[in-house]
């Protein structure tokens, strides 16, 4: 632990004393999005920043058991429950067929503020 903490403790206060780097959002379509793959979790905090405090964050995890545990974090203030619940609607549709997810948005998802579509 010794060679560890003395490796990381500068790092660490570095951490502590820099401004992160302005995100540059482009359009209405951003998110950050994290991989963990070798994680399976059951909950997931998503570092904010005041920079950053308008766009989503989303962190999808270890397929196991046939389960890939997705977190999300959302302001409030730019989107509701309902919009959220659309969301991961979405996420796992896009999961159960992946060569959906090469594909532009436009083309393979409905407005998140339309009524969500009726399954057949």
């Amino acid at each position: 632990f010794t060679t560890f903490s003395d490796a990381a403790t500068p790092k660490i206060v570095a951490a502590r004393e820099t401004t992160p780097a302005p995100l540059i959002v482009d359009g209405e379509h951003f998110i950050c999005a994290s991989c963990l793959p070798w994680l399976h979790f059951t909950s997931m905090t998503h570092a904010e920043y005041a920079v950053g405090a308008a766009v989503p964050a989303l962190t999808w995890g270890k397929l196991q058991n046939g389960v890939i545990p997705v977190a999300g974090r959302f302001n409030h203030a730019f989107v509701d429950g309902l919009h959220a619940s659309r969301f991961f609607a979405l996420v796992e549709e896009g999961f159960s067929d992946p060569e959906r997810l090469w594909q532009p948005l436009t083309e393979t998802a409905p407005s998140l503020l339309a009524p969500a579509a009726k399954k057949r």
